[in-house]
């Protein structure tokens, strides 16, 4: 192969690396976005048949909702480590260390690497860290006075971050 091909062909490989890990971040997105709308249905649930729900149903339901927190956080940083595993293929291929051509192939990920990348993501863990301290906060308290305290303090958390910039 000349330089030219070579060249070229290392551009299209970055490039099918490139949206590999494009697709990664969406996904970390999506369900960071399912997750809300998750979270949101569920506090709507709760203050709606808070009147006619039992302490065992109010309960259940914030446990479930811990259990999914739990998972879409699994999942999240799941994706998360799939994409730094793909941005190492790709800072590999771009230094000249790998030189197979159009090999997408990446070592195993296991349950300790995605529990270390959890640590190594602080905005990702203080993420979910917020909806599990508003989950056992509900889950301490029985009053529906508490559930809306909460949903306050995810508003007022979340303001400056949500404002648009001004022109």
């Amino acid at each position: 192969m000349s330089k030219e091909q070579e060249s070229y062909s290392k551009i299209e490989h970055l490039k099918m690396i490139e949206e590999v890990i494009k697709r990664m971040a969406n996904n970390s997105l999506d369900i960071k976005k399912l997750y809300v709308t998750l979270f949101v249905a569920f506090m709507v649930l709760i203050l709606k048949e808070k009147v006619t729900m039992t302490n065992n149903d109010y309960r259940l339901t914030i446990f479930i909702m811990l259990i999914i927190t739990v998972v879409f956080g699994f999942l999240d940083m799941y994706y998360l480590t799939l994409e730094r595993k793909y941005r190492d293929l790709f800072d590999n291929i771009n230094l000249g260390l790998n030189e197979e051509n159009y090999i997408m192939k990446i070592s195993k990920i296991s349950m300790t690497a995605i529990v270390i990348n959890c640590y190594n993501c602080k905005s990702n863990l203080l993420f979910y860290f917020i909806f599990i301290f508003i989950l056992l906060y509900c889950l301490l308290s029985f009053i529906v006075f508490y559930v809306i305290s909460a949903l306050m303090l995810i508003y007022y958390f979340f303001y400056p971050f949500i404002s648009l910039p001004r022109s």
